[in-house]
């Protein structure tokens, strides 16, 4: 049985300070200070996300402080500085207490941990990537995980993978066809198709 939790309630104006909207911010990575007293240990996550950054840019915009401390985001400004970034996007914690942002910096990365992967559902999607050629070794799972998880070469006992009658050739056509109609042009007079240089 589940107990009922309470929630803390932020106060009347920091909620009116927070419903401005967000500023993203593109700052000098060199400006940006780690929060001496981070509790997290992230050396080896800042190397798994290395290849994330590589793969999708750095699209998750770090948490700072006002005089640029960082609140959310030290695995990301560590991956950053290994790649040699020199900007990096951030949105200022504002309307927030001392206290607010000591412990936002922790909850932020406690919940995370709190969730669970629908393994069936994660099954599929990996499958999905993999049939499409793409490298899934940019999300930060280990080959272990990723046996485990799928029925890959490799892999032991491995099920029938979802995808062993997909035909994937159909979505190769339908992206030549996008890209034949880009380049393309139709007059909406007489119906001559021109090409587009």
């Amino acid at each position: 049985m589940k107990t009922e939790e309470k929630v803390p309630k932020m106060d009347k104006k920091a909620t009116e300070k927070n419903a401005k909207p967000m500023v993203i911010e593109m700052l000098k990575l060199s400006d940006l200070k780690p929060y001496e007293n981070n509790p997290r240990v992230n050396d080896e996550a800042a190397v798994e996300l290395q290849k994330s950054i590589k793969a999708f840019g750095f699209r998750i915009p770090m948490v700072i402080t006002a005089d640029n401390v960082i609140v959310c985001g030290h695995t990301r400004y560590k991956a950053a500085q290994a790649l040699g970034l020199e900007e990096v996007p951030c949105i200022r914690c504002e309307g927030m207490t001392e206290e607010q942002i000591r412990a936002f910096r922790i909850a932020d990365n406690k919940y995370g941990e709190l969730s669970s992967w629908d393994k069936d559902l994660l099954k599929d999607e990996l499958e999905v990537l993999k049939g499409l050629d793409f490298d899934v070794d940019c999300l930060g799972f280990t080959q272990d995980e990723l046996s485990e998880l799928t029925s890959w070469p490799g892999d032991s006992g491995a099920s029938e993978s979802i995808l062993d009658n997909f035909d994937f050739s159909s979505l190769t056509e339908s992206a030549k066809e996008r890209e034949v109609k880009s380049k393309t042009a139709t007059c909406p007079e007489c119906g001559h198709v021109f090409e587009l240089k």
